[in-house]
């Protein structure tokens, strides 16, 4: 780990902690928790101070095991595409007042998209470290790759919102929520191996 990596850890960190005001503020029914300077300011400093240290820790065993540091960055980058993703989604849930059906799918792919467009250019330049310029080739890889991520993710969270029934003292919010993070979860192993072995693959060799 270096300088440069600590500080887009700093950066992904205090993204984060804004970004999950959001669907915070979405499920104030469920959490209680209303969303002030003083819960913003916590949330902010929480993680711009725990994505660096999470990437000390990784990168310290990573000097047994490099994969771990590309991974630990991939990971990193993650989690931001995942506030990313359940930020704009909650957003246009606030703006709609909508939290299931057809328009909550459309707001998952919709927020699967934006925070994809996100995630090559940081895991280009920033977790695969590609010394090569952005070409036609390579993103038309990325987005197809990335439909497919799409797919899943959208088809994982669109099961459980609208197939599976609300279980019982779980707000609508919340249950929405819940299958956004089921639909990460389920294309998040797809994205990283799609990523490594084949995107950026030319441009990234390490040896475990």
């Amino acid at each position: 780990m270096t300088k440069k990596d600590y500080m887009f850890g700093l950066i992904v960190g205090f993204v984060v902690g804004l970004l999950i005001l959001l669907p915070i503020a979405n499920m104030y029914d469920a959490l209680h928790v209303q969303v002030t300077f003083f819960v913003g300011l916590i949330s902010v400093l929480f993680f711009s101070f725990a994505a660096p240290f999470c990437l000390f820790v990784l990168g310290f065993l990573g000097k047994k095991k490099p994969a771990l540091v590309q991974f630990g960055k991939f990971a990193c980058v993650g989690v931001l595409n995942t506030l990313l993703n359940l930020g704009v989604m909650n957003l246009l849930m606030i703006l709609t007042e909508i939290k299931d059906g057809i328009w909550y799918s459309a707001f998952v792919a919709i927020g699967f998209i934006v925070a994809s467009t996100n995630s090559y250019f940081w895991n280009k330049f920033w977790s695969f470290e590609s010394k090569t310029t952005v070409s036609g080739g390579e993103y038309t890889k990325f987005l197809f790759f990335t439909f497919v991520g799409m797919l899943i993710n959208t088809g994982v969270a669109s099961l459980v919102v609208n197939v599976i029934s609300v279980p019982q003292n779980i707000s609508a919010g919340l249950w929405a929520n819940i299958g956004g993070l089921f639909g990460t979860a389920a294309s998040f192993m797809w994205n990283f191996l799609s990523y490594r072995l084949v995107i950026f693959k030319s441009k990234n060799e390490i040896k475990n």
